[in-house]
């Protein structure tokens, strides 16, 4: 699961960073430095955190979790797009779900971690 999952999540995060990039662009030009600008922060930051949690296994979980958590924030970044009008309904309905996925896979990667890790505890007792 740990190559094919952070494969897949990398694709997933270079696919959504692709399709919001154009829209950000559209935001107005005071909300393209502070909103927008976040946004496109965040979504990169995401895959930086996948590389990192690919390769450094050494609190691994934890790593995991934080990038949950970045996902769940950049999903309430995308929402607050959507109240202000820069999204439209359906944008907001398209990138939502694909955060949700984003999040989905993410944690069926925490819960192999946790098992791997459980199992290691096992065969070390």
């Amino acid at each position: 699961m740990e190559k094919q999952g952070n494969l897949k999540l990398l694709t997933k995060i270079a696919d959504f960073y692709r399709d919001i990039l154009p829209v950000l662009k559209k935001f107005p030009k005071d909300q393209r430095y502070t909103l927008a600008q976040r946004i496109e922060e965040r979504v990169l930051s995401c895959a930086e955190m996948v590389y990192f949690i690919a390769y450094q296994k050494r609190n691994r979980a934890e790593r995991l979790e934080e990038l949950r958590v970045r996902l769940h924030f950049l999903g309430l970044l995308v929402r607050l797009s959507n109240e202000q009008k820069f999204l439209s309904d359906k944008q907001y309905e398209v990138f939502s779900l694909r955060l949700i996925e984003m999040g989905r896979i993410t944690s069926k990667w925490i819960q192999t971690e946790f098992s791997r890790k459980s199992e290691n505890a096992k065969t070390s007792v």
